[in-house]
């Protein structure tokens, strides 16, 4: 499901934001960890049937009520022997993540993909691994980032992996953990987090190496990684093993820290890295089987037939019509309600507006303007002869006298002889 133990890591490095901040981008959606989710909030609540469908119905109108595109995707599994039916018959034994046979997999993955079409949600189903999928969907540009909690994310090539925690009113607390962000500031890389992925176990090499947690594994990438270049994992790993083996002698300028791992017993034999396992993971990781799309792909999301939505829960989860109509009109008003914050304000709307009749400035003649200077200055002597500073310092009793100076000749105009002048203060 994820790399063990890597979030106690990754977590320092990931920044809290606001539903908000994924406004107007388009996400794509881990839905094998939604129906993980699901079921494990099943056995807790002692919830029957479909109610995962409630919970991916109710969630993606959260995400689209705030101008949130969802593309959900999940992993590889059967195709259904008639498209566009959601009755579905068992097809795959296969238990996922506690997941029983009589909760088949692949049934929860295709109603969900007939219900969430018709919500007008786009679904994939992939060739391999979703998680990979949603990576190659950033990659292409056609998604901002994922909704997931898999880590792996990043090892397929990821750059933006959003945690959401979600809750009865929506949304908990959303976590931004950013590649860009990984790499500023530890300067791993995806071929690093790989070699981690080995180091600590993965999805696709479970059991790790003996002894080897998060501490141990970041020693490591610091010994023999190298801060130059991002080098091949399998590089790395080998570079690791045979200086724990004797295989490369120490030298004095070896670090404490290195001598240190290199005392640990870590119960690998000589074969390691070069192991099929180990071998096949990596090229899983390097090389996931994915679908090429273009951004033409999803120009426009399938169109929305809340009928058919009310059909399927009706008949999967036990809904009536009733409550159908009550959950879209829940949603419409948390979206407007939505949308009526996001507007920003303007000044017209707090003050009303007046249409002005008169002009604020009005023109005068050159006697006007004089007759207004020579009150102005009468009223700034007046002032200063009154204040308190005057009888206590001499110099700032002294008043300064304005005198008119002609400064050029006069330029004529159809009312009278304009001068232009300026006002000197005498000594």
């Amino acid at each position: 499901m994820t790399i063990h133990g890597i979030w106690q890591w990754a977590a320092n490095h990931s920044q809290t934001v606001e539903i908000d901040a994924l406004r107007n981008k388009t996400l794509s959606i881990d839905g094998h960890i939604w129906l993980y989710e699901c079921h494990k909030g099943g056995q807790r609540y002692n919830q029957t049937g479909a109610s995962y469908l409630v919970t991916f119905f109710r969630r993606c109108r959260f995400l689209m009520e705030r101008n949130i595109r969802p593309i959900v995707v999940f992993d590889a599994v059967n195709r259904p022997p008639q498209p566009g039916s959601f009755a579905f018959s068992e097809r795959k034994n296969l238990n996922w993540h506690d997941l029983t046979n009589s909760s088949n997999l692949a049934d929860r993955v295709f109603k969900c993909q007939a219900m969430l079409r018709h919500l007008g949600v786009t679904v994939i189903i992939a060739k391999g691994e979703g998680e990979a999928q949603c990576a190659e969907l950033e990659m292409e540009g056609i998604t901002d980032g994922c909704i997931t909690t898999d880590f792996d994310y990043f090892i397929f090539g990821g750059r933006n992996l959003y945690k959401i925690q979600f809750n009865t009113n929506g949304v908990k607390s959303i976590m931004h953990c950013s590649m860009d962000n990984l790499e500023a500031n530890t300067k791993i890389y995806r071929n690093g987090l790989i070699a981690m992925a080995i180091l600590l176990g993965c999805d696709f090499y479970d059991s790790g190496v003996e002894n080897c947690g998060i501490v141990t594994a970041l020693d490591v990438l610091t010994e023999f990684h190298g801060r130059e270049a991002d080098h091949h994992p399998l590089q790395i790993l080998d570079r690791f093993a045979s200086y724990v083996r004797g295989e490369v002698p120490e030298r004095s300028e070896d670090s404490e820290r290195k001598l240190r791992l290199k005392r640990r017993e870590y119960g690998f034999d000589r074969t390691f890295p070069n192991t099929d396992e180990i071998l096949m993971a990596l090229k899983i990781y390097e090389n996931p089987n994915t679908y090429t799309f273009s951004k033409d792909t999803f120009t426009s999301p399938p169109c929305t037939d809340l009928r058919r939505v009310e059909r399927i829960l009706v008949h999967e989860c036990g809904w009536t019509a009733e409550k159908m109509k009550q959950e879209l009109e829940i949603s419409e008003k948390r979206s407007k309600k939505f949308h009526e914050a996001t507007i920003q304000k303007k000044i017209p709307d707090f003050f009303k507006m007046s249409k002005r009749t008169n002009s604020l400035v009005e023109q005068c003649s050159v006697d006007e303007y004089l007759k207004s200077n020579n009150n102005w200055f009468q009223q700034r002597k007046r002032r200063s002869d009154v204040s308190p500073s005057s009888s206590t310092t001499p110099q700032s009793s002294r008043t300064r006298t304005p005198k008119i100076s002609k400064i050029s000749s006069s330029h004529k105009s159809s009312d009278d002889s304009i001068e232009i002048i300026e006002i000197l203060d005498s000594d």
